[in-house]
């Protein structure tokens, strides 16, 4: 589709946090810039691309400290294709002027009310005619690139949802006011359902994002959901090597609809539970501790992520119908049950005695409460990848 594109567009893709947005998006330049490395793409695609466009990859998150058209044309000085002094002195040009037309805010009375209104709209007028100057700037500057480099550029503004309301409108306008050039085609990666909101808390809530959203963009790709259970096993390759421990992780994180992020993080609690079980020279041929390694710490470490209002019931003895509700939906939960109630206790019996002080297995609880405790976060905290690495 970008192949075809001949005039201005802003294109967006959407997708719920933590379903892989930014690394899809750097997939996706880093194969423009390198169409020969793998084989298992159609490299005359990329090849095209990276003849038709150059790439501006911009994180709108880590750049709202300056206004954003400011913003976006720093970090072009910064990574501008050649970097010749020319260019990179005209995009300086350009913020210099913006800049320099600031707002006067005063205090203590040192203007009365008068002047100030006379100074605010003298300013906001005078801004507004620069930027009308501005876009005529930038498009020249875009123009005069595509005639020496033979390129469009291809803007990529990412986490716009994760932005203030303010900084996060005014980028949007920006490109539609400012930056729109048949030289220059937007991609924006975003949860244009949360991004909604945010327009909302800019404008009112009276005020329809959807509208706004669907007016602004050209055309909207969805991401498509992940196979969670292709993920698990293909990609992470869960380290646990019991075989209902895996099934039912698999299940869990289905019935949870957890997004490739979360995936990731249940996974690496699930370890970390793993590795305190094992230490703690757990009898697994108990049924109750293998009720507990199997089944009760997987759907613990699930809701500590998804909802701590039923992680509280669950921990605490009071989850018995989440438990069934789990089991309901777990092939994978209703197997291993079925195979470990050779007594005839039932995991529902087992969870129940482990909270009833006159329970055959109440001094389980200790164990339990111990393995749940060490997962970590109990909820999501949403941070760039590559502090998550660090």
């Amino acid at each position: 589709m970008l192949t075809t594109i001949s005039e201005s567009t802003v294109l967006a893709i959407d997708g719920k946090w933590g379903s892989g947005k930014t690394f899809f998006i750097n997939q996706f330049e880093y194969l423009t810039k390198n169409p020969g490395n793998y084989a298992n793409i159609t490299k005359d695609i990329f090849t095209s691309l990276s003849k038709q466009y150059s790439i501006f990859y911009f994180n709108a998150w880590e750049n709202d400290v300056l206004p954003p058209t400011e913003s976006i044309l720093l970090r072009l000085s910064d990574s501008l294709w050649d970097k010749t002094d020319k260019i990179k002195n005209e995009i300086v040009g350009i913020i210099e002027k913006i800049a320099n037309i600031s707002f006067k805010y005063v205090s203590n009375g040192a203007i009365d009310i008068k002047n100030l209104k006379k100074t605010y709209i003298s300013d906001y007028i005078q801004r507004a005619r620069y930027l009308i100057k501005a876009h005529e700037e930038i498009s020249n500057l875009l123009c005069n690139y595509r005639e020496n480099a033979g390129k469009k550029v291809l803007f990529i503004i990412d986490d716009l949802d994760r932005c203030k309301p303010s900084f996060a409108v005014e980028l949007l306008e920006a490109v539609k006011h400012v930056f729109s050039d048949d030289n220059a085609v937007f991609l924006i990666c975003a949860n244009n359902g949360q991004l909604q909101h945010t327009i909302k808390k800019y404008y009112g809530e009276g005020f329809d994002g959807y509208d706004y959203l669907d007016r602004f963009y050209d055309l909207i790709i969805n991401l498509p959901e992940p196979n969670i259970e292709k993920y698990a096993k293909h990609v992470l390759k869960l380290k646990n090597s019991d075989y209902y421990c895996n099934l039912v992780a698999i299940d869990v994180m289905e019935i949870g609809q957890m997004s490739l992020r979360q995936a990731n993080r249940y996974i690496s609690n699930l370890s970390l539970i793993d590795d305190f079980i094992q230490s703690q020279g757990t009898n697994f041929s108990n049924q109750c501790d293998n009720c507990i390694k199997t089944v009760f710490v997987q759907i613990a470490a699930a809701l500590r992520l998804l909802d701590k209002k039923q992680y509280d019931d669950f921990a605490t003895g009071n989850g018995e119908e989440i438990l069934k509700e789990f089991y309901r939906k777990s092939s994978s939960i209703q197997e291993f049950n079925s195979s470990n109630s050779n007594n005839g206790l039932s995991i529902f019996g087992y969870y129940k005695s482990m909270f009833d002080p006159r329970g055959e297995y109440y001094n389980k609880r200790e164990l339990f409460n111990r393995a749940i405790s060490s997962i970590g976060f109990s909820t999501i905290v949403d941070v760039p990848h590559d502090e998550l690495r660090n």
